[in-house]
């Protein structure tokens, strides 16, 4: 990243609530940089810039941090290029981490971003979401994110499972949040989920805001 997207990310960090420090801003720094080579000879995201991958896709992941704990158990469905994960366990180095992932071109770069970070407690798992062996799915886990994974009522029914009681789903949409809500209230009755706040945010430069929706399991 340019001094200036550094200080950028560090300053908007900080509006939500986040502290980076110098050591976790050049993990984020060089997740983007290895996003950015990869990018270049295969086609992992659709960011035509530097610039854009740290708005879109840096900056947009870091809005879900205030909503984990330090410890806990982390899956994210349908990882791709590493977001919101990779941000999310810089921040939160204590948790168990699995990024889910079915493209083996996107599990073999999130393989090397974990290599070239020495990320520990992390690991990626070849596969769909929807998929996941027993042990794991049975576990629960403490946090889930979906942020590309689905439509919302399909990513519910997908990750709902996976959430554990008491746990958290979050879900990571656009500027029309009530209609997808509105679409997935059969979905989220099944999976035992509520809406337990809506996080609204606008990202540098841009108009339109975003919502990152929370979504709680209900404990039995």
């Amino acid at each position: 990243m340019e001094k200036g997207d550094r200080k950028r990310v560090v300053v908007w960090a900080r509006d939500i609530g986040v502290e980076i420090g110098d050591d976790s801003l050049a993990l984020l720094d060089a997740h983007i940089t290895t996003l950015w080579e990869w990018n270049r000879r295969t086609n992992l995201t659709g960011v035509s810039s530097k610039e854009e991958a740290v708005e879109e896709l840096l900056m947009d992941s870091l809005a879900a941090v205030p909503f984990f704990p330090h410890q806990g158990r982390y899956l994210d469905a349908g990882s791709g290029g590493g977001f919101p994960a990779i941000p999310v366990k810089v921040c939160r180095p204590a948790l168990e981490t699995h990024l889910v992932e079915s493209v083996r071109k996107k599990v073999s770069f999130l393989r090397e971003v974990i290599r070239i970070t020495n990320l520990k407690g992390i690991s990626v798992i070849h596969g769909r979401v929807e998929d996941l062996p027993m042990p794991l799915s049975l576990a629960g886990y403490d946090r889930v994110t979906a942020r590309a994974v689905a439509k919302l009522p399909q990513a519910i029914v997908w990750c709902g499972p996976l959430v554990a009681e008491g746990g958290i789903l979050l879900c990571f949409q656009g500027r029309d949040s009530e209609q997808g809500l509105a679409e997935s209230q059969k979905a989220m009755e099944e999976n035992g989920l509520f809406v337990e706040t809506v996080f609204s945010y606008k990202l540098p430069g841009k108009a339109f805001e975003r919502h990152l929706l929370v979504l709680r399991r209900s404990i039995r």
